[in-house]
């Protein structure tokens, strides 16, 4: 079950996670779950390992994926 998790930092690193939820288009809980995701990984960079999109470009990408898929005919090797 999810926890609650209560954290003070100083106004200037809350404007820094201002800043960075709105550059990802994300709330604040978000880009911290993503930097515990990638600590739990081991890794020690929050965007190493990990690709996330907003619905808006996966919804694209899907878009576009079945599109090229409908015109991609394997060729069978007889």
């Amino acid at each position: 079950m999810p926890r609650r998790l209560n954290v003070r930092i100083s106004d200037g690193k809350l404007e820094a996670l201002d800043r960075a939820s709105a550059e990802m288009g994300c709330s604040r809980s978000q880009v911290v779950r993503l930097l515990v995701h990638c600590l739990a990984n081991g890794e020690t960079r929050m965007t190493a390992g990990t690709v996330a999109f907003d619905y808006e470009t996966s919804h694209g990408i899907v878009r576009n994926l079945r599109s090229i898929g409908t015109l991609y005919k394997p060729v069978r090797g007889d």
